[in-house]
């Protein structure tokens, strides 16, 4: 599971979060060693985030110093403010060193962050016009590198198109007559939209809300030579402590898991979702297919954008059910030029939100053949189900969330791991979770300038919350490794209970085990579910009931319900018994003992 909180594109990659009491305990003991490394935010902030707590581990203290220009990072080194550095490729580490009378060594190849060709006036550098305008970096190496791009893209020719040191001097052939202009890097993306196009690093592209993929025009090779290295005073290469941090970001870790999933934090898988249903086309007016059997949160962002949520029935799995969905949307809806549109509303519907409920897994092989049938964008709400997978099927191996066009996990205080809060979105879509980590700090397409094209969010993770997360991550097998060895404890004894049934998960599959829900017939045990809640809780057992319907709260009773049968009657039957990661035998022995007794 692992593999999906981090994310190479092009280069790139990104962390993600957990927490663990059992990880704190394994915590080595020795004395703590800091060490201080200046980084840009993105990528090279989060990079390192990436290993922070294995090298606390280490006996190292990782403290992350962040700019947002090319030039501090070194002038922090040189004063010997920070121990090392990570933002720059070699030969502008090399170059600097040079000008600033000092000497710089490179540790280790890190990352590559990619140069591209971005504009807002044109689709294609054939629309670019005699006499127009195009922005370079300043920098000496990363100006050779962006002619180089041009020449290899035909706009201009150079003297020598494997001139690292070519400067506008060296350009042999301008037949259109452009005008280059020379701006640090930080300045690029704030003046894009003044000129015809401009080249920009990935690290300020990123920031920006400029997608390599979607927005880039003339793209770097991703053979590139110029990957971006630590960095640290010549002298100090063999300093323990960055040894250390070098071997933590080139380890086999990193590299498996780096090479999968787009990955953004957020503040809260709510925050998540309402992002992407934004980003996924959902509109004022239009109408959303949501399951009623679930948390509220996964329901509330559809109003967030003043559209409707139609609900649709569970199955018994306790998710989304794809017969009845559809059914919908055969006999209810058109479906008119590849849009789905309600026959009596005349709403479109556009996207569907699939919740993996308990930490079972909804059937998703029907529920995207259907969207795909109709239409529909798949939003996955995983946020009970950290850790599910399919073991057999045309989805084997894929985690929940990660099958539909964007996923939303949750760490909040109640999920399998936490970090007291914060969630993540997850897709293959890169441009998609990278534009939900582009609202989610207020959509700052200029951090420096604080240039602001569109409304964003205070939806960022925490820096506190992504620390506390990193370690948690390698304890989430051991949590589900107890979670279902508590489940086949209370299995075991309960189906000797006439009148009790503990729900089964999908076949198929390997649950996280979550929640145990349990089945209440009041005619042959004697209680009904609410009656034995009130029991259990009145011992000090923790015991909850479902949620209540969606369709029936208060907010929601005027939208559109489809069917719902099923939901009702596991609303009537069905409560979550004790079943924490921290739960012992002798507790499950306890809480099985009672539910005994109280059998009439």
């Amino acid at each position: 599971m692992k593999k999906i909180l981090l994310v190479l594109v092009t280069g790139l990659f990104l962390v993600a979060c957990g927490n663990s009491d059992k990880s704190a305990k394994n915590s080595e003991t020795k004395e703590t060693q800091k060490l201080k490394v200046a980084a840009t935010p993105v990528p090279a902030g989060e990079i390192l985030n990436v290993v922070k707590d294995d090298l606390k581990k280490e006996g190292i203290e990782l403290e992350i110093v962040e700019f947002n220009d090319y030039v501090q990072p070194n002038k922090v080194l040189q004063s010997k403010e920070v121990d090392a550095n990570l933002f720059q490729h070699t030969p502008y580490m090399e170059n600097f060193g040079k000008k600033n009378g000092f000497e710089m060594a490179a540790v280790g190849k890190i990352y590559l962050p990619t140069l591209a060709l971005y504009s807002k006036k044109i689709k294609n550098i054939n629309e670019l016009k005699k006499g127009d305008t195009i922005l370079l970096p300043n920098d000496p190496t990363n100006l050779a590198r962006s002619l180089i791009l041009l020449d290899k893209a035909g706009i201009i020719k150079l003297n020598n198109n494997k001139n690292v040191e070519a400067t506008l001097k060296d350009i042999a052939s301008n037949p259109k007559n452009l005008k280059f202009e020379e701006l640090s890097a930080e300045q690029l993306p704030p003046r894009l939209p003044e000129v015809a196009a401009s080249i920009v690093n990935s690290s300020f592209a990123l920031n920006a809300g400029l997608s390599y993929k979607e927005d880039g025009l003339v793209k770097e090779d991703k053979d590139s030579p110029y990957a971006n290295v630590l960095a640290t005073l010549k002298g100090n290469e063999n300093d323990p402590r960055i040894q250390k941090l070098l071997k933590a970001l080139q380890s086999e870790k990193v590299k498996k898991y780096m090479r999968v999933q787009n990955a953004a934090g957020v503040q809260s898988g709510t925050a998540g979702l309402h992002m992407s249903l934004q980003l996924l086309g959902v509109q004022r007016d239009e109408e959303v297919l949501v399951p009623t059997l679930t948390f509220i949160a996964a329901v509330n962002p559809v109003t967030y954008l003043e559209a409707s949520p139609i609900f649709i029935d569970c199955d018994d799995s306790l998710c989304i059910d794809p017969i009845k969905l559809e059914k919908f949307c055969k006999e209810e809806c058109d479906f008119i030029d590849g849009i789905l549109v309600n026959k009596k509303t005349r709403r479109k519907i556009k996207v569907l939100v699939v919740v993996h409920v308990f930490g079972n897994m909804a059937d998703m092989e029907k529920i995207i053949d259907i969207a795909k049938k109709y239409n529909l964008k798949v939003l996955e709400d995983a946020t009970e189900a950290l850790g599910t997978y399919y073991t057999e099927g045309r989805y084997k191996g894929k985690f929940a969330g990660t099958m539909g066009d964007i996923g939303v996990l949750s760490f909040n205080a109640n999920k399998i791991i936490t970090t007291g809060g914060g969630g993540m979105v997850v897709g293959d879509n890169y441009d998609l979770v990278e534009k939900v980590r582009f609202l989610s700090s207020q959509a700052k397409k200029d951090p420096l300038y604080f240039i602001h094209d569109e409304i964003g969010y205070n939806y960022r993770m925490l820096n506190l919350q992504a620390a506390l997360g990193t370690s948690q991550i390698d304890e989430l097998e051991s949590f589900i490794e107890t979670k279902t060895k508590n489940y086949y404890l209370y299995r075991e004894e309960l189906n000797k209970i006439e009148g009790l049934q503990l729900l089964t998960f999908r076949k198929g599959i390997r649950p996280n085990y979550w929640f145990y829900s349990l089945v209440v017939d009041k005619k042959k045990y004697g209680l009904n579910k609410d009656e034995l809640l009130k029991k259990l809780v009145s011992e000090n057992i923790q015991t909850r009931p479902i949620w209540g319907l969606i369709h029936q709260q208060k907010p929601y009773q005027e939208c559109q319900a489809y069917q719902i049968e099923k939901a009702l009657w596991y609303y009537e039957k069905v409560l979550n018994i004790p079943c924490s990661s921290n739960l012992t035998e002798e507790e499950v022995d306890i809480v099985l003992k009672k539910i005994k007794e109280f059998k009439d």
